[in-house]
C-alpha cells in the first residue's frame, strides 16, 4: 500500500513455509552509498553492526546517509542484518526441535516425519517511511506507536444521550515526545504517566490531563514519570515514589 501524501509504504507478507533448516529474510535495498543504521532499544536507540552479523532491535530501524533516510517499522519482527547497502529483516528459520548440530552427525531422523520449528503459515506487516534524515528521526517513533498499538474496535450501539467525557491525556508542543504509559497509581493516589524523549536533543512539551496541564522539558533520551493527583502534576521515579 502506497500512502497518498505522507511518503509511506506498507508491506503485507503471507508466507507458507515447509522448508527445513532454512532461514528467510526480507531484503530492503537502498541507494545510499555511505550509510549508518540505528535501531530502537528499550527507551533509546543504538548503532547497528554493518558487517552482516545479526542485530536485535525493537520496533524500528532507521537507515540514513546523513541527508536522506529510510525507516522500517515492524509489528513483532526483531532480528535483522545489514549487507552492503541493504537491510535484511529476519522473518523465520526452521530448525529441528532440540537438534543442536554435533559435527557431521545426523541429529534428525531421516526415515520418518519430524516436526520443525516455524513451519506453516506466517503473516508479517511492515511500514516504510521515506524522507530527510531529520524528518524520519522525528516521525518514526510516533509512527511505530501507531503501528504497534492499533485502536481496539468494539461493537456497541450508543443512544447518543449523555455528554462526552472531558478527561483525556494529550501532549502539545512536540511531535517527538511519546506517552509510553498511562495507568492508575499502584497506591491509588491518582494516575501515573510516563513520558519518553526518543531524540538526541532537548524537547519541550505540555502534558494535558483533563483540566490539569504541566509544561515540561525533557533531555535527550530522558524518561520522565509523573503523578496526576488532586489537580496537580508532580514528578516521581519509576517505582512511583514522589520526588522532592
Amino acid at each position: 500500500k502506497f500512502g497518498k501524501c505522507d511518503g509511506r509504504l506498507e508491506i503485507g507478507i503471507r508466507l507458507i513455509w515447509d522448508e527445513k533448516s532454512k532461514m528467510v529474510k526480507l531484503r530492503v535495498p537502498t541507494v545510499f552509498g555511505e550509510m549508518k543504521a540505528k535501531g530502537e532499544v528499550s527507551y533509546g536507540e543504538q548503532e547497528l553492526r554493518m558487517d552482516g552479523r545479526e542485530n536485535v532491535t525493537q520496533r524500528y530501524i532507521i537507515l540514513s546517509d546523513g541527508g536522506d533516510a529510510l525507516s522500517v517499522i515492524n509489528s513483532g519482527t526483531y532480528g535483522s542484518s545489514i549487507d552492503g547497502n541493504a537491510l535484511r529483516v529476519s522473518l523465520l528459520r526452521s530448525p529441528g526441535y532440540t537438534a543442536h548440530p554435533i559435527g557431521d552427525r545426523k541429529v534428525m531422523p531421516q526415515d520418518r516425519h519430524s516436526a520443525y520449528v516455524e513451519q506453516g503459515e506466517r503473516l508479517y506487516s511492515f511500514t516504510l517511511l521515506f524522507g530527510g534524515a531529520d524528518e524520519i528521526a522525528e516521525r518514526t517513533p510516533r509512527a511505530a506507536d501507531a503501528v504497534n498499538e492499533a485502536p481496539m474496535t468494539l461493537s456497541f450501539f450508543p443512544s447518543g444521550a449523555g455528554e462526552l467525557p472531558s478527561g483525556c491525556a494529550k501532549l502539545e508542543g512536540s511531535e517527538k515526545i511519546r506517552l509510553s504509559a498511562l495507568k492508575k497509581a499502584e497506591d491509588g493516589r491518582g494516575y501515573i504517566a510516563r513520558l519518553f524523549n526518543p531524540s538526541c536533543g532537548e524537547e519541550k512539551v505540555t502534558f494535558v490531563f483533563g483540566s490539569t496541564a504541566a509544561a515540561l522539558t525533557l533531555g535527550k533520551y530522558e524518561i520522565l514519570s509523573l503523578r496526576i493527583y488532586n489537580g496537580s502534576v508532580v514528578k516521581c521515579d519509576l517505582c512511583e515514589n514522589d520526588l522532592k
